[in-house]
């Protein structure tokens, strides 16, 4: 893996920004792309590019739909034509269901009605297909809620930062760390399994007031948030064949305890 050419596509980011500096640590060529230096890099060659880019605040997908298929859904095909690779890895998420809270009805091979998706999950399954169409060899990793170094945004963040909760405590989320992200697709380029889609995050769900527990005081719910109720259960079965996986509250306890 290590001696491999990569192109990390939103190297900036919350998940870019890990993979680039351990790949760069590893020794491997590695090349950063960001919003400022992607039209020097137009033209370049890897092995392997790493798409992380592309929007990641819900909200503002469904109230700015015409910018959010720019971010999530141009960007992505800008990026086959302007870079040259042997295999697309894309960062996709797990949102693209439309059962999120339904083992059963969000695996990989689930049937997905792209018609009663919001703007953020349509433009993030129609830029699957975008990969699945125009690229030979690629892999679609479909993540949970993301947590790393970089994190600034999220139920955790709010937490760590004594701000407001947007939802509900009794909110129920799958969490991911960006290390396992790694790991997973260490693997899978290790084992060569391309052309398939993966979900990528704990096994099980975290309800938030669970992780009341890791903080000296209670966190705060905004007074328009406490009935907005998520519910997250996306199946990892078909990863869990492939690598270990820990479960969503162990990730979730384990970050807070390092960056509190």
């Amino acid at each position: 893996m290590f001696n491999s050419t990569y192109i990390i596509l939103g190297s900036n980011g919350l998940v870019g920004s890990y993979l680039f500096e351990v790949l760069k640590r590893s020794g491997a060529k590695v090349i950063g792309v960001n919003r400022e230096n992607y039209r020097k890099h137009i033209g370049e060659k890897a092995d392997f590019l790493i798409n992380c880019n592309g929007n990641s605040v819900r909200y503002k997908a469904n109230q700015e739909p015409n910018w959010d298929f720019s971010e999530s859904f141009l960007s992505v095909y800008d990026s086959i034509n302007d870079f040259h690779c042997d295999t697309y890895i894309y960062i996709s998420s797990a949102d693209v269901y439309n059962n999120l809270s339904n083992i059963d009805n969000n695996h990989e091979g689930a049937l997905i009605e792209p018609n009663n998706l919001n703007y953020y999950s349509f433009h993030k399954w129609l830029s699957e297909r975008l990969v699945t169409k125009y690229k030979s060899q690629y892999i679609i990793l479909r993540l949970g809620a993301v947590l790393g170094p970089k994190l600034k945004k999220g139920p955790i963040y709010d937490m760590l930062h004594g701000q407001s909760l947007h939802m509900s405590l009794n909110s129920k989320i799958t969490f991911i760390d960006v290390k396992t992200i790694f790991d997973t697709i260490k693997v899978l380029i290790g084992k060569k399994l391309f052309n398939e889609i993966y979900n990528v995050t704990g096994s099980g769900v975290t309800k938030l007031s669970a992780l009341i527990e890791c903080f000296d005081s209670k966190p705060k719910v905004g007074s328009r948030s406490k009935d907005i109720v998520l519910s997250y259960n996306i199946n990892v079965n078909k990863l869990s064949k492939i690598i270990k996986i820990k479960t969503s509250t162990e990730i979730a306890k384990n970050f807070i305890n390092k960056y509190r």
